[in-house]
């Protein structure tokens, strides 16, 4: 949340998933002292911030995380961050704040909080939520500065694949946070407990990826000459060498073991062009291809 000014909420990462500013009925002021670093936003009465769900439709474990500071604390909840269709009425998820302590809901209902009290007003926090759902590790859990505040075995499924916003400060206006958020950060993955101390301990520093590295040196060359997206899809045009086995992969984050093969085929010493055409991998808002000597 380093923006100056303008209405758009630029993403860091280089993932293109930028979102948007919006004051509605209240104020926002940009270029704010930061609580993380760089600079932060101040929210007041019901303005917010708002990405589209489309840049997260195919999460199932993940955590949200993002430095708060609330200008009162009361009975009255107040979000951090949330998800959902504001013409339901009820977030699809959210983490709020009051004089009860960090709360975590799904629908309408609250689904689990921490001890009472923990949130005072004026005090930057670091908060985040990480949701685990792979079989006998289901497990949600509240963090506050580094540490477990809050946790539920087997939570309550939440539709992370509904296209839904992400909200900052207020649900379309409603619970509304009066205060300052920065270096909000999210994973498609439940971070664990020494991860989510790494990013209280670096303020607006996010987590370096695991990068899987590239295949062992092969004695074959391989010149790649173009390589282009579309929305018909990728293409990589390269010099083959005749007899030589090439498999084109795609990753959705570099991380280790998440390279998938999307084709192989056999070098004829000529120019040839490999394509992906996949619906799936072109709807996706980022991804990186690689091609590989067998």
């Amino acid at each position: 949340l380093n923006e100056t000014n303008g209405s758009t909420l630029r993403d860091r990462s280089g993932n293109q998933r930028d979102g948007v500013y919006t004051p509605g009925a209240g104020t926002l002021q940009l270029g704010q002292p930061a609580l993380a670093g760089g600079t932060a936003v101040d929210f007041k009465s019901g303005a917010l911030a708002s990405v589209s769900g489309a840049q997260f439709n195919r999460w199932e474990d993940f955590t949200v995380s993002a430095w708060f500071q609330a200008d009162s604390v009361s009975d009255a909840p107040q979000m951090i961050f949330g998800k959902g269709d504001p013409s339901t009425g009820s977030p699809n998820f959210a983490l709020l704040a009051s004089s009860a302590g960090l709360l975590w809901f799904v629908g309408s209902e609250p689904e689990f909080a921490s001890d009472a009290g923990i949130v005072e007003p004026n005090k930057a926090y670091h908060v985040a939520v990480s949701l685990a759902t792979a079989g006998d590790a289901r497990v949600a859990r509240i963090y506050l500065d580094g540490q477990v505040v809050a946790e539920q075995a087997d939570p309550g499924f939440i539709a992370t694949g509904v296209n839904e916003p992400l909200f900052l400060a207020a649900f379309q206006g409603a619970v509304a946070l009066d205060g300052t958020l920065d270096d909000v950060q999210l994973y498609d993955r439940a971070l664990t407990k020494a991860e989510l101390g790494t990013l209280y301990q670096n303020p607006g520093q996010p987590l370096a990826a695991s990068v899987e590295p590239g295949p062992e040196p092969s004695d074959t060359a391989l010149a790649l000459s173009a390589a282009q997206w579309s929305g018909a899809g990728f293409s990589a045009t390269l010099i083959t060498e005749a007899g030589v086995n090439y498999q084109l992969e795609y990753s959705v984050s570099l991380e280790l073991g998440s390279w998938s093969v999307v084709s192989n085929f056999t070098g004829d010493g000529s120019v040839q062009t490999v394509e992906d055409s996949d619906n799936g991998r072109n709807a996706l808002p980022a991804g990186y291809y690689r091609v590989v000597v067998n």
